[in-house]
């Protein structure tokens, strides 16, 4: 026992919040990577941003975070207090999009002739699609090369391929049949607004989860030779006998 316990003392538990993990593949890559490097202990949470792992020489590590951050996701210092935004940058990408997203779904049953006209879809669509290669291409094409695709490679075809599809409908004067802008647009919105409400409950859960962690280091009170100590729960062994109140 003794051994083992010395041996779990060569290796350091590191924690880090990583941002940019979109979906269980995009922590999957991430654990694929650690667990290539061959750290132990790996744990990675997309929903809590959280990767934690056990690291045999702590001089390592900023060769671990590099690799990280390579497959384009951001490892938050921990001693970066600053105070969060008002919105995540989730949220004001969405913010950004939805009002070009709206002008182009509402030509569905506006009378406006100006709304339908290709080169002004064309014109609403491009500021949208243009984010959303930015934002959803990065994390697709690092998870391409990490070998794990993840849900951002799909999007990422879905509203290029719309657009795309768009584009050349216009360019070569195929008629309204053609346009799917909105198609285009909408998808980037609707996944950055799936995005937002998922962090959003994803928060309200995590907060709980530090509150009970917190509550969790509580002492517990064992009971020996008619004595109560105090002493920390996780020393507690079988048989001990404690005390509840």
């Amino acid at each position: 026992m003794s051994e083992h316990h010395h041996h779990h003392h060569d290796k350091s538990t590191i924690e880090l919040t990583v941002t940019g993990m979109h979906c269980a593949n995009c922590a999957l890559g991430v654990h694929r990577n650690l667990e290539k490097q061959g750290l132990s202990d790996v744990y990675v949470n997309f929903a809590t941003d959280e990767v934690r792992f056990s690291i045999e020489d702590p001089e390592n590590l900023s060769n671990v975070i590099q690799s990280i951050e390579d497959l384009g996701y951001q490892v938050a210092n921990s001693t970066d207090t600053t105070p969060a935004s008002l919105f995540s940058s989730v949220e004001r990408r969405f913010y950004y999009t939805l009002p070009f997203s709206i002008l182009l779904f509402s030509h569905m049953f506006l009378p406006f002739h100006v709304l339908h006209l290709p080169y002004v879809q064309l014109g609403l669509c491009l500021p949208v699609v243009i984010m959303g290669w930015i934002f959803f291409g990065k994390s697709a094409w690092s998870s391409l090369k990490s070998g794990v695709p993840n849900m951002d490679v799909l999007i990422f075809i879905g509203f290029s391929s719309a657009f795309i599809y768009s584009l050349s409908g216009t360019l070569l004067h195929l008629g309204e049949d053609f346009l799917f802008y909105e198609t285009a647009s909408t998808i980037v919105t609707l996944v950055l607004l799936g995005n937002v409400l998922e962090k959003k409950s994803v928060n309200q859960t995590t907060t709980a989860l530090k509150e009970l962690s917190a509550i969790q280091n509580t002492p517990a009170k064992l009971l020996t030779n008619g004595e109560i100590k105090e002493v920390d729960t996780k020393t507690l062994q079988v048989n001990d006998v404690v005390l509840v109140n």
